[in-house]
């Protein structure tokens, strides 16, 4: 029940900050969205959900395995324990996040989150599916401290819902906020590249962590987004594997292990002599054609309404149904990720397939009384939205 409140609530949460970014933009007159930046920031969040509901089953065995058998003690789950609980796991979280920034081997996991040279709620769904896979390492701490599985999932739901409506520029610094709570603000200048800003505001909900370990700074001036090395607009593949590209620079350089190990367990700010001027990796930019920006958006929306069904209806599909899913979940991403920056007939012709196998599933499941109409019929008609939207006709067509 309450994690079905804690669900409905981000959604809500989430939307009214849309709301307010729209409202935003008009009355300030600025862009706050770029389409590349948000595909990919909505292609990762959308990966990263798909990849975790696997991951997250994983994880519930082995913390019901370790509160059995290793917990130091079985805490009752009540209200006072769930505070306790979301206590411990942002204490466990502000040293994660900062070993994220302090140390390149982290840094390379979680620098995807960062890439981004835009600030708005999108940029809350960037996450790497590797950064769930080391996040949960972490939280193998909770079980053993005695905290019972379903208690921790729904602290852990809350936790990241909370951090997803920080990521936007419509709320001011509140100064006296910032004494307990993470802030829009707070968190404005986590994103932040200026000197001033890296590597500060490292909690999740609490700020007096960042107080008592001396990494708290408030929004003093306007803050640059991005990642130090300027990465510019990346793919869904490119964003994920630039921070390991960067990780295994010296590969080729001829380093003793201990040399290899410093480097590894470094700041990301430290460059080797023998590195400088080639720490920062070559990448093609992420380019959407005009004439497309409408059909990715489409996929987009698509892609996020499959797997919104996927969440909620996985229980009664088999490990068949499910995989083929995953297949056309990615299959999308990847459609809407490509570099679409040449109209092509093979692009048209490859689009115009994928849509119908989508299609023909959507209506499989339905006649197998698998899902209902209300997840068959948004999936039928962003498939028509996708065929009415593909440039049929464009008169620059490529071969």
């Amino acid at each position: 029940m309450i994690y079905n409140v804690f669900i409905g609530t981000g959604v809500v949460a989430i939307l009214v900050v849309l709301l307010a970014e729209r409202q935003y933009q008009r009355k300030k007159k600025v862009q706050l969205y770029c389409i590349t930046d948000t595909v990919t920031n909505t292609a990762c969040g959308i990966s990263d959900r798909v990849f975790n509901i696997f991951f997250d089953t994983i994880q519930f065995v082995i913390w019901s395995q370790l509160y059995t058998y290793v917990a130091l003690i079985q805490f009752p789950s009540n209200v006072f324990i769930w505070f306790l609980c979301l206590f411990v796991v942002d204490f466990i979280w502000y040293w994660y996040h900062r070993l994220g920034h302090e140390v390149r081997l982290f840094w390379a996991v979680h620098s995807l989150h960062h890439q981004s040279e835009e600030f708005n709620i999108s940029v809350g769904f960037r996450i790497s599916i590797f950064q769930s896979i080391l996040r949960g390492v972490f939280w193998l701490l909770l079980p053993v401290l005695g905290f019972h599985p379903e208690l921790i999932l729904t602290v852990l739901v809350f936790h990241g819902l909370y951090q997803l409506p920080l990521h936007t520029k419509v709320m001011k610094h509140i100064p006296w906020l910032e004494y307990i709570f993470v802030t829009p603000s707070a968190h404005r200048v986590h994103h932040g590249i200026n000197e001033q800003y890296l590597d500060k505001n490292y909690g999740g909900v609490f700020m007096f962590w960042d107080r008592m370990f001396g990494t708290y700074e408030p929004e003093k001036e306007e803050v640059n987004y991005g990642i130090t090395d300027r990465a510019g607009n990346l793919g869904f593949l490119q964003a994920h594997i630039y921070g390991f590209r960067q990780l295994f620079l010296p590969g080729n350089l001829k380093l003793t292990a201990s040399e290899k190990r410093k480097y590894l367990l470094s700041k990301p700010s430290y460059v080797p002599e023998n590195l400088k001027g080639k720490n920062i990796p070559k990448v093609v930019q992420f380019e959407v054609k005009s004439e497309l920006s409408k059909y990715v958006l489409a996929q987009i929306v698509m892609s996020t309404i499959i797997t919104v069904f996927f969440i909620f209806n996985r229980s009664d599909w088999n490990m068949n149904i499910k995989a083929a899913m995953v297949f056309f979940i990615f299959w999308t991403l990847a459609s809407a990720t490509l570099r679409f920056n040449q109209i092509s007939k093979l692009l048209i012709f490859h689009e115009s397939i994928r849509n119908a196998c989508i299609a023909m599933l959507a209506v499989y499941l339905y006649w197998s009384n698998l899902v209902l109409w209300y997840f068959a019929l948004p999936v039928l008609l962003s498939v028509i939205i996708s065929f009415a939207l593909l440039p049929f006709k464009n008169k620059n067509l490529a071969t």
